[in-house]
């Protein structure tokens, strides 16, 4: 049904518990392993499908972004960036001077905003270690590093700020313009002519609660979805449909199994309790709760829907081919 585009399913909203005990006590269930990464993958396809709906619409409408000018936001990162390697400058030569070592990937990365002075740096610790006069190159560099931190200082804090606003204007909605409630939308607003209407009519679709009208097409939708899953006929029409003239019989008793299902809410039930042992025995094939048993996933395991088998093997004898035909389709062979 209905839904906001981006969120979250139940299973993939995070509960904590220390045990599988503590969870059970709270009245939650424990799932078994299949039907937990079944449910993992329904989230991961919803948010493939969610990301395609979104990127559709948003290549059909104008919009603009809620983030500041991608020209502040590198702005603000480069000052804060030769904002930390003038500060990592006076404090290597700080370093440098009191005879500690100062690594070789400090200096070249102070060389990255600053490479004369870290070639500086470079050159003057040798001088250090050995004890030469080195008062006034010292000072100089000293004096040159605390400008570039002071000066530095102050041009990332103008960015940063210029950034901020830009942003805070960013998040404004105009008079003209729309905003979706959904998280496949969050950071973007609607622009164009019709963005107030655009958004209006995705919210109600979002919303089952919204109008009657859409209750009443979702009732019908999941009754629809119901005879679909639990309902379905089309297995003596397509899956078993040369069944009633190979084993009539149980072809009868498949069709009983069907009415019975339909109108008794238990039989589902108490037939595999009776089953339990050859549904053991046979998982792969009798899938009672999870899973599909459609024809075609079986025709593409075999030949018939594969491009990496083939149905009639180079060399192979006539006679033989006609008789693997079938089985090899479906992936029997």
């Amino acid at each position: 049904g209905p839904g906001r585009p981006g969120s979250k399913i139940a299973t993939e909203k995070r509960r904590w518990f220390k045990t599988d005990a503590d969870a059970i006590k709270a009245g939650w269930r424990v799932l078994p392993y299949e039907q937990a990464l079944s449910m993992k993958v329904q989230g991961a396809y919803n948010r493939g499908a969610d990301k395609q709906m979104s990127d559709w619409l948003l290549s059909q409408e104008p919009w603009r972004t809620t983030g500041a000018p991608e020209e502040l936001k590198l702005a603000a990162e480069q000052a804060i960036l030769k904002q930390r390697h003038s500060q990592q400058l006076l404090a290597a030569l700080n370093r440098a001077v009191r005879g500690e070592r100062v690594p070789d990937a400090t200096i070249n990365s102070i060389a990255r905003s600053y490479p004369d002075q870290a070639q500086e740096l470079r050159d003057l610790i040798p001088s250090l270690q050995q004890g030469a006069p080195t008062a006034k190159r010292v000072q100089s560099l000293t004096a040159i590093a605390k400008d570039l931190v002071d000066s530095n200082t102050m041009r990332a804090r103008m960015a940063v700020n210029a950034r901020a606003r830009a942003r805070e204007k960013a998040l404004l909605v105009g008079f003209e313009e729309s905003i979706i409630p959904a998280p496949a939308f969050a950071g973007k607003i609607l622009t164009g002519p019709g963005a107030k209407e655009t958004a209006k009519v995705l919210t109600e679709a979002f919303d089952p609660e919204f109008s009657k009208a859409l209750a009443g097409v979702n009732k019908a939708n999941d009754m629809v979805r119901v005879m679909i899953l639990a309902g379905d006929a089309s297995p003596f029409g397509i899956q078993l449909i040369f069944l009633p003239g190979a084993h009539p019989i149980v072809a009868a008793k498949a069709m009983r199994g069907y009415v019975g299902a339909l109108f008794d809410p238990e039989f589902l039930a108490a037939y595999k309790t009776a089953n339990k042992d050859v549904i053991d025995r046979h998982p792969i094939l009798i899938l009672p709760e999870v899973g599909t048993a459609e024809m075609t996933e079986s025709m593409a395991r075999g030949g018939w829907l594969s491009s990496t088998k083939e149905l009639f093997p180079q060399g192979e004898a006539w006679l033989k081919t006609f008789g693997l035909l079938p089985p090899r389709a479906v992936g029997k062979v």
